[in-house]
């Protein structure tokens, strides 16, 4: 847990900028603390993904939004994150490569079979 999280009666005390801030786990905590702590960083390297790829807009700001989301997601410490089973691995990787082998053509436009 980080440091500046402490735990108070069953609930996880935070100093934001308009005081201290009470939440129900500690993951709730990081991710507030994270986004307070990184908001304007993560903005900013959202704001340049989006403009990278041509969006503006509506469009822009949606993917602005789901950015900014993962970014703070991880710089609080992937909370509530787990490794998939690796049977659902494994079948993520079959379907993957199904994809890709009917997506796949060769110059003359014929499925290239594997």
């Amino acid at each position: 847990m980080n440091e500046n999280i402490q735990e108070v009666f069953g609930q996880f005390a935070v100093q934001l900028a308009d005081g201290v801030q009470l939440f129900d786990t500690a993951e709730e905590a990081a991710v507030a603390l994270s986004a307070f702590e990184n908001g304007a960083a993560n903005l900013e390297l959202a704001t340049e993904y989006a403009s990278s790829q041509g969006l503006d807009g509506k469009n822009a700001k949606g993917k602005i939004n789901v950015v900014l989301s993962f970014l703070t997601w991880v710089d609080a410490g992937r909370p509530g994150a787990s490794v998939a089973p690796e049977a659902v691995v494994e079948e993520a990787a079959e379907d993957s490569a199904e994809d890709v082998a009917v997506a796949t053509k060769d110059s003359d436009g014929d499925d290239i079979t594997f």
